[in-house]
């Protein structure tokens, strides 16, 4: 090994020969890593300097004054080790000090000179004094002692600190002069080009924008040392009109720089690469400062930009450059203010032109003359592009609202680019209510009164829609009682003309009868129209003008139609009982029906009926019902009048199976009836059958002997099982085989409490046709049992059959009543459940029930009210926990602080004693405030930017209050900004009307027809329950009209030729 060569390190060098001494003064900022754990890298200023040797010195910055932190001698026992390309650690007894460069150079540059200092390291006992004054012994410790610098080091520190120093101000006060007078060395074309702007001087409108050129940036440091970069700032608004004036607000996505913004950027001298700096945003300028150079001893024209927390410190080389920066900056600094008000509004159009056409002379007349001329040339223009005139203005819809929808937009951009002035320009909002919104009116007004009478019902919902539409864009701007008079005027002739032409379609549909096949039914094509006409009514409602529509008023007019579509139904029924597939498809239309009584229901709540009505659904199937019944009872008629040939026989020789009920399987299956309709048919058959089946069995009764006895009763039995097994094919309940049980019962009596009972079951099955005559035919049949029977039995039989004729006329039957009683709409979907009770037992729940019902109210309204309080509460201030954000998340998760919302604010405090406060944000960045799932007592604030904070509390009740408190704060600051725009009333008068009624007069004759029509409906629905009544299919018969009695033998129906006929008159359908 060579002497240059040194024992021990990890690489060995050869003694550079450039070194000298003043190589050796070295000096820099490095990172130095903290032997703490948490800490990381630190930016510290090192120094080498000679003392008896050579030691590394370093400074928490470069400031002259700033004390050393520590001091390492470079002794012949260190070594050093590299690390990557920037790192290298220096190994010293006791400690290791970790440092990085900026560069592999910078670091080969100080490893270098650290290695040659170590070498001509002298090995010499090493005295100093400390820094410590009160301390003079000398320090023997030979540890790690970098943090006791001695006096002498520190003086020498201070005596170069201060050399550097004055060398750099020297020559940087030469380069000062020297960037004044030489010519910039930026090429204006070579950076735009870099940006994307080389076309900048061919598009007046972006070069109207723009400012650019070389300026001086004061450096960060102590000194005054100026850099010169090249700006260049962009704003959304010309910045100079004199190049192009014009009304349009550039958007972010038209241009690859921010705008508003200036930025600055660097060019390495050297080389042709250019580099994107920074930006200042000029939002956030506060003001621009221009200094007073006669005072000054710096040489150029500096102006400053006050950015709140820092100041820019900026040097043009002339004065005209200085006022051209001035104005350019102080105009994108209120267009700053005016894109991001408070009034959250979004300007889209430049109103700066027409402020200076209205503020160019001084008269009012005058500017008003020439702001009116601006304003009718940009309607104008307008209409040139829509390619809108006098001769097709008002012939199509569609054109004209979409000219008048430019117009409005214009007008609205404009009045918020005048709110958003400081101050506000109300004359000129004025003057563009004047004219474009007045504009808007006359022509709806023009429109309307040329084509009223020519618009179809779409066409009206399309001009009360744009209506509403213009009034919700202007509402906030403008107060015009026009628009809300001309949106129900237009309502209420649409409602009208609605009614007319849906009852319209329901006549001719009803007048055509037509049925269609729908999923293999047969179903009416009037029901599907009704269908259609509800619909049409859904989708006016749906259009957001519920507010205009008089729900009380409209409602009625829906019924109306509906009561008319019903009304027409039924006159139909009746003038066609002989079209058996129209009655069909009028039974299998019921699914539909009930479908439109959803859609009834539901228009219903949308306009809040239900509240003081009844449910509409229950009424319009009980209408419908009371029409079905007829046409089920007519289609009975046509298909099954053939069996009742079946019971011109004796007793053992009726088939129930092979001529009755395969004969009405085969008709039914035939006509294809829904499931519903056919139940009604099995039920009317069943109460057909049992009625002429008992009145054979009765006269079969004539002269029995047991032996005759055991054949009928087997022959019920027979029978009784073939219609049990009918009644399962079509879902029938087998309580309609108590008429068999009780003859067989009847047959086996031997006592006159059996006789009472058996009476008492067929009384109730037969009704009013079952009487004491009927009674007398049964015992003179049994003769073997007359005997047996004497006076008193026979007066209690009677007395039997009068209770139950009185328990019929008062209501309190139990078939009887439910055939009468039975409500619209319940036999189909929602039986009705009647149950008997005594007048005692009656009362006795009507009074328990009531005082239930209002117990049950009272605690259902207090609980409401408890729980309405509680949902309006609030807390403004108050403790509580808050999550830590990640980085700070080392022992606990949670902090305990104290917190109060205050004028628009949420600050947090150590606890409510502090004085000062941690953090504060601001309530109108808050986008929700929402409580965490799955956690009961935890809600999060989601900030704009997309940060979060999570809080804690105890309970869910303080969740929701602490919730509500800051949602509160947040609607009242949103209501202080809202406030601050007033709109402008339009004086109207009562002769200005936007849109003349002239359906008024049809519409009060139709509503007078209609208060007539009602009149009569009313009358001929109480006609129809009492024609409905005598027209359903039940075994009451009016004795004193009809006294045809079951067991009679000189029956006034023998004298009728058609069988069926006579079965009508038994049953109470025809007369006689």
């Amino acid at each position: 090994m060579s002497e240059s060569q040194f024992d021990g390190t990890k690489f060995r060098l050869s003694q550079p020969e450039s070194f000298n001494n003043k190589n050796l003064k070295l000096q820099g900022w490095l990172k130095k890593k903290s032997p703490a754990i948490l800490k990381g890298w630190q930016k510290r200023f090192f120094m080498l300097i000679e003392n008896e040797g050579y030691k590394l010195v370093y400074f928490d910055d470069d400031k002259t004054n700033s004390k050393p932190k520590g001091a390492f001698e470079l002794s012949n026992n260190i070594f050093i080790e590299q690390a990557g390309e920037e790192e290298f650690t220096i190994r010293f007894p006791g400690r290791n000090l970790e440092l990085k460069a900026k560069s592999e150079d910078e670091r080969q540059k100080w490893v270098e000179t650290i290695e040659f200092c170590k070498s001509i390291w002298k090995n010499s006992q090493r005295k100093y004094l400390s820094v410590d004054l009160n301390d003079n012994d000398l320090s023997k410790s030979k540890g790690s002692t970098h943090k006791k610098v001695d006096l002498q080091t520190t003086q020498i520190v201070q005596i170069e600190k201060e050399k550097i120093e004055n060398q750099r101000f020297q020559g940087q006060k030469e380069i000062q002069k020297k960037s004044i007078i030489l010519s910039s060395q930026f090429e204006d074309s070579q950076i735009l080009e870099f940006l994307g702007l080389q076309q900048l001087n061919q598009n007046s409108k972006l070069k109207s924008r723009t400012i650019f050129g070389s300026l001086s940036k004061r450096s960060k440091t102590k000194m005054k040392i100026y850099k010169q970069k090249w700006f260049i700032l962009i704003s959304s608004k010309p910045l100079f009109p004199d190049i192009q004036e014009d009304e349009e607000i550039l958007q972010q996505q038209d241009i690859n720089l921010e705008l508003d913004t200036l930025v600055y950027i660097n060019q390495k001298v050297n080389e042709k690469l250019i580099k994107r700096k920074a930006y200042i945003k000029l939002q956030n300028c506060k003001e621009i400062i221009i200094k007073n150079m006669q005072k000054s001893s710096d040489h150029g024209f500096i102006f400053k930009l006050n950015m709140g927390d820092q100041i820019y410190s900026l040097m043009a080389n002339s004065e005209n450059d200085r006022m051209r920066w001035q104005h350019a900056l102080n105009e994108s600094m209120n267009t700053c203010k005016e894109i991001n008000n408070k009034l959250n509004l979004n300007i889209l159009k430049n109103i700066n032109p027409i402020i200076r056409i209205y503020d160019m002379e001084s008269s009012l007349p005058i500017r008003r003359q020439k702001i009116k001329e601006k304003l009718q040339n940009d309607i104008e223009r307008i209409e040139l592009e829509q390619s809108i005139n006098d001769q097709n203005r008002y012939l199509n819809l569609q054109d004209l609202l979409c000219y008048l929808k430019l117009i409005s937009q214009d007008m609205i951009k404009s009045i918020e680019g005048c709110l958003v002035k400081d101050p506000q320009r109300q004359d000129i909002i004025q003057e563009y209510i004047e004219i474009h919104h007045e504009k808007v009116c006359q022509n709806i007004s023009e429109y309307w009164n040329i084509n009223n009478k020519y618009l179809s019902i779409n066409e009206l919902k399309e001009l009360v829609t744009w209506l509403f539409d213009y009034q919700q864009l202007i509402i906030k701007y403008i107060k015009d009682d026009r628009i809300q008079q001309g949106i129900n005027t237009l309502l209420q002739i649409c409602i009208s003309r609605w009614k007319t032409q849906s009852e319209k379609k329901i006549v001719t549909q009803f007048e055509q009868c037509q049925t269609i096949q729908a999923k293999n039914t047969i179903k009416t094509t009037c029901v599907f129209e009704l269908f259609d006409i509800v619909q049409e009514i859904e989708r006016l409602i749906n259009l957001k003008l519920k507010s205009y529509l008089k729900n009380n008023d409209l409602f009625k007019i829906i019924k109306s139609v509906l009561w008319y579509y019903l009304e027409q139904l039924y006159d139909s029924v009746e003038e066609q009982t002989e079209n058996q597939e129209f009655l069909i498809g009028v039974c299998n239309d019921v699914e539909i029906v009930k479908e439109i009584a959803n859609r009834i229901e539901s228009i219903a709540e949308m306009l809040e009926e239900n509240k003081i009505q009844e449910k509409i659904k229950q009424k319009i199937l009980q209408k419908y019902n009371e029409v079905l019944e007829f046409v089920e009872q007519q289609i009975y008629n046509l298909t099954l009048n053939e069996l009742t040939q079946s019971f011109q026989v004796s007793f053992f020789e009726i088939e129930i199976r092979s001529r009755i009920l395969e004969l009405f399987e085969g008709n039914v299956q035939l006509i294809k009836l829904t499931e519903q309709t056919q139940q009604t048919l099995v039920d009317k058959l069943i109460q057909t059958l049992t009625y002429h089946y008992f009145n054979i069995f009765l006269n079969e009764l004539d002269k029995v002997n047991s032996y005759k006895r055991k054949q009928i009763e087997s022959k019920i039995k027979q029978d009784k099982q073939v219609v049990s097994e009918f009644l399962k094919n079509y879902h029938g309940s087998n309580s309609k085989l108590e008429t068999f049980d009780l003859m067989i019962q009847l047959l086996n009596c031997e006592k006159d409490s059996e006789y009472v009972q058996a009476f008492r079951g067929l009384k109730y099955q037969f009704g009013r046709c079952f009487t004491v005559n009927t009674v007398k035919v049964i015992i003179g049949h049994l003769r073997t049992r007359k005997s047996e029977i004497n006076q008193n039995s026979l007066e209690l039989f009677d007395q039997l059959i009068k209770n139950i004729d009185d328990e019929q006329e008062n209501g309190e039957s139990t078939q009887d009543l439910k055939s009468q009683l039975m409500e619209f709409g319940q036999n189909q979907f929602e039986p009705l459940v009647l149950q008997k009770q005594d007048s005692n037992s009656s009362r006795t729940s009507k009074t328990s029930m009531s005082k239930s019902k209002v117990n049950i109210e009272e605690l259902i309204s207090k609980s409401q009210a408890q729980s309405v309080q509680l949902d309006n509460m609030s807390i403004s201030e108050g403790y509580v926990y808050k999550k830590k954000a990640k980085q700070q998340k080392l022992v606990k998760k949670w902090d305990h602080r104290y917190v109060r919302i205050r004028k628009g604010y949420i600050y947090w405090y150590v606890d409510e004693k502090s004085w000062k406060c941690q953090n504060k944000l601001n309530v109108q960045d808050i986008l929700e405030v929402e409580g965490k799932q799955n956690k009961q007592n935890k809600f999060i604030l989601k900030m704009k930017g997309g940060k979060i904070y999570e809080f804690k509390v105890d309970t869910q009740e303080e969740k929701n209050m602490w919730m509500n408190g800051i949602m509160n704060e947040k609607r009242q600051q949103e209501d202080v900004f809202n406030s601050k725009i007033e709109a402008q009333q339009v004086q109207t008068s009562s002769l200005n009307v936007l849109i003349k009624n002239y359906d008024e007069e049809i519409i009060t004759n139709n509503n007078n027809n209609n208060n007539n029509n009602n009149n009569n409906n009313n009358n001929n629905n109480n006609n129809n329950k009492f024609n409905n009544q005598q027209r359903k299919t039940t075994l009451i018969i009016q004795q004193k009209e009809y006294p045809l009695e079951l067991g009679q033998t000189n029956l006034k129906i023998k004298k009728t030729s058609n069988c069926w006929t006579s079965l009508m008159v038994c049953l109470g359908l025809s007369k006689c």
